[in-house]
């Protein structure tokens, strides 16, 4: 499973499926053990 780090803590984070696509960009949503929630955008290239 990806993992991401929390902006806020630092914690690894859980990616919450599922991911949307749009256009040439992979949007994921992702979730900390300390309850914030933040998403990355990715390019597809």
């Amino acid at each position: 499973m990806e993992q991401s780090k929390c902006p806020e803590c630092g914690e690894n984070s859980q990616f919450i499926p599922p991911n949307k696509t749009e256009k040439r960009k992979l949007i994921v949503d992702f979730k900390c053990p300390n309850g914030h929630q933040f998403r990355r955008e990715f390019d597809l290239k």
